[in-house]
């Protein structure tokens, strides 16, 4: 982080030794005598362990990561479930329509399928507008953020890439046909 330090003269910065050891061996370091004999030495001012903290920096991803999958599980059964009752009442709205399908011989199939287009199409619509939300947003942020965490961020901030767009209009549009699916079947079973 050179850009940290431009205009910061040597001289005012203590001589400093930074030693990486593999992977699980800090905790067997803590305990070492050469390590006691350190931190006695005069001329050592400190002796500090980062691999406890980034070990614990590393739970605390973790539990983030846990909790946003769990929080993304939770949205996509909520979403679901708002879906399968707009259908449901769709349906519903449309019972007499439906009935007399049913009465010539239309199947469950033939009078799913315009329900479960027009969920997949609300779905893939809504992705469309989170996407321009997402981006607006970006356009207003980005430049924002780059100027208050400089030291922070490596690089320009940049938006979805397109496997991520792919992904959340996958999963948008999967979740209001299923959703749709769900509430036809339990409409047409009634």
């Amino acid at each position: 982080e050179a850009g940290v330090l431009q205009g910061v003269e040597e001289r005012f910065l203590p001589d400093s030794l930074e030693v990486r050891l593999r992977e699980g061996l800090w905790p067997l370091a803590r305990v070492s005598p050469l390590v006691e004999r350190l931190r006695k030495t005069p001329a050592i001012a400190d002796v500090e362990f980062a691999g406890e903290w980034a070990s614990r920096l590393g739970s605390m991803k973790a539990v983030v990561g846990a909790a946003s999958l769990t929080a993304l599980g939770l949205a996509l059964l909520v979403c679901v479930y708002v879906v399968g009752s707009a259908a449901r009442l769709a349906a519903h709205a449309r019972r007499d329509e439906i009935a007399i399908q049913k009465l010539v011989g239309a199947t469950d199939r033939f009078v799913r399928a315009p329900f479960v287009l027009q969920g997949g199409l609300q779905g893939l619509l809504g992705a469309a507008l989170a996407v321009l939300a997402l981006f607006l947003a970006y356009r207003v942020a980005a430049p924002r953020l780059e100027a208050a965490l400089p030291f922070a961020l490596s690089g320009n901030v940049t938006f979805l890439g397109a496997r991520d767009l792919a992904a959340g209009t996958f999963l948008a549009t999967t979740t209001a046909v299923l959703g749709t699916l769900f509430a036809m079947r339990r409409a047409l079973d009634a």
